[in-house]
Order: C-alpha cells, then sequence, then structure tokens
C-alpha cells in the first residue's frame, strides 16, 4: 500500500488555519477496502473555536464523514457524522446525525448534464411530534 501525504496550508491572521492534509492510500493485492481520506483541522474565532472532520471513501459507492468541534468559550462540543451512497452514476442518497439529534436525508438526481434535482428533510430527534421540520428542494444547473 502506497501512502501519499498532500498540501498542509497555514494562515496566519486572527484566525489561524490548518488547512487540508490529504492521504491517500492506493490499494494492493491483499488489501480489503481502498481508501481515500481527507482530514481537515481548523483553529479560528481568535483561537476559541477548535474543529476537525474527517472524509472516508469506503467504497467506490459509499462516502463517510466525521466532523468534531469545540469551543473553548463555552465548552460546547458539536459532533456529526454523515454518510452518502451512490445508487447509480445518477442518482444517491444521503444522511448526517448531529450531537444536537438532528437527523438529516437528502435524495438527488441527476436530470440531465450540469441539472440536479434534490429533496431533502431535516428532523429534530429530540422533538419528533412537536413540529418545526424542515423539507428543501433544491434545482441545481450549472453552467
Amino acid at each position: 500500500m502506497r501512502i501519499f501525504s498532500g498540501m498542509l496550508e497555514t494562515h496566519v491572521s486572527s484566525s489561524f488555519h490548518l488547512n487540508v492534509m490529504l492521504l491517500q492510500c492506493q490499494p494492493s493485492a491483499l488489501d480489503i477496502l481502498h481508501c481515500l481520506s481527507l482530514v481537515y483541522l481548523k483553529c479560528s474565532n481568535d483561537g476559541t473555536e477548535f474543529g476537525g472532520s474527517i472524509y472516508q471513501k469506503v467504497c467506490e459507492d459509499l462516502d463517510t464523514s466525521v466532523n468534531l468541534a469545540w469551543t473553548s468559550g463555552t465548552n460546547c462540543t458539536r459532533f456529526g457524522i454523515a454518510a452518502k451512497y451512490q445508487l447509480d452514476p445518477t442518482a444517491s442518497i444521503s444522511a448526517k446525525v448531529n450531537n444536537s439529534s438532528l437527523i438529516g436525508v437528502g435524495y438527488t438526481q441527476t436530470l440531465r448534464p450540469g441539472v440536479k434535482l434534490t429533496l431533502s428533510a431535516l428532523v429534530d430527534g429530540k422533538s419528533i411530534n412537536a413540529g418545526g421540520h424542515k423539507l428543501g428542494l433544491a434545482l441545481e444547473l450549472e453552467a
């Protein structure tokens, strides 16, 4: 297995960013899974917000990610996981959930090259019966 490490970019200003580290594994004959991983670390808001994300391409049709963030002033921690499954070359479904019990699902269909239709929903898992859930419909046009 060959591993490639990618870019490391920093910006020094009122907010510090450690931006995009890419790890890509090339499969060998003995590997069960091949992977494409992306690790993103961030420190911003005058050094009070810290966060990171990990993206993993589990197989050809399945992408997953994990997001973790922490704010030092309020000790607020945020955590989320997500997945996207490619049903066929023109359709995909996605789902996400976070530590606030927000559950999101989506379906995206490519109607023709450059035109996508997305239907999505966001449900508050803490108050299923209370309402306030969201539905979305998007038409994406690409030039």
